[in-house]
């Protein structure tokens, strides 16, 4: 869905996801503003009342009084584009993390403690590598002994 979601919420002239201010045409076409300054240059709209085409719908608009700072922004897809950035840099950072926690040697996730060398290592680790014959715990009751023993 998120796939979908980004795809709605890209920019018809960049093909990227808006970067705001996201500007909203009287056609209710949507771009990134300095698209749309690269449009006005374009087609040498550069004072108020000066006329320009949509680039998606060819609609003839006119610049405003304050130029490209009187068109209209789009608040509400700034607002999804900013809860959109935000969960995938959450999810970015979720799979950095889980990385964090993958074996090396055998690529699935360390949820075994050595007690002997006091390591983080996988299910591979214990029955295929150099712990095979070394006591392992999991690593959730390591945690939770050694937080009774600074308690």
């Amino acid at each position: 869905m998120e796939v979908q979601l980004g795809k709605e919420l890209s920019c018809p002239v960049c093909l990227d996801v808006f970067s705001p201010p996201v500007i909203e045409l009287c056609c209710s076409h949507n771009y990134c503003k300095k698209c749309i300054h690269q449009t006005l240059i374009a087609q040498n709209c550069n004072k108020p009342q000066d006329k320009f085409i949509c680039p998606m719908c060819r609609k003839v608009n006119m610049l405003p009084d304050k130029g490209l700072n009187g068109l209209k922004r789009n608040m509400f897809v700034e607002n999804v584009v900013a809860i959109l950035k935000e969960r995938t840099e959450s999810n970015e950072a979720k799979q950095q993390a889980l990385k964090e926690f993958m074996c090396p040697d055998h690529n699935d996730i360390m949820n075994l403690v050595c007690l002997q060398d006091n390591t983080l290592i996988c299910a591979g680790c214990k029955l295929f590598g150099h712990h095979s014959t070394h006591a392992v715990s999991k690593l959730f009751d390591v945690y939770e002994q050694r937080k009774e023993g600074f308690a």
